[in-house]
């Protein structure tokens, strides 16, 4: 059984990726940058770990990119959730998108 949080994530990720892909106005707006962070954009540091950027737009390399990862992150997060429970795997989840994004 899929925990609901880890539904709402994945659920997420696939809007935000879509999102990103259709429209070139939300990358620079939620993906990591410089410029966005020196306009005080800080949520970027969460909100790029949410999305793979799309600079081709809807292709097949991003449904592929998009499976694999939505597949994943449910094979590995409901393990994850079982085992640790829900609030330490989404402090790893967006702890990791942290430190990734600080590195």
């Amino acid at each position: 059984q899929t925990p609901a949080p880890l539904k709402f994530l994945l659920m997420g990720l696939a809007v935000f990726t879509l999102l990103g892909a259709l429209f070139t106005r939300f990358p620079p707006l939620f993906g990591l940058s410089e410029s966005g962070i020196a306009h005080h954009f800080y949520w970027q540091w969460i909100s790029y770990g949410l999305f793979e950027p799309a600079p081709n737009g809807l292709s097949f390399s991003l449904f592929l990119n998009l499976s694999f990862i939505l597949y994943m992150t449910w094979l590995f997060g409901a393990s994850l959730i079982q085992r640790l429970g829900l609030t330490p795997f989404f402090s790893l989840f967006f702890g990791a998108a942290l430190s990734g994004g600080l590195g």
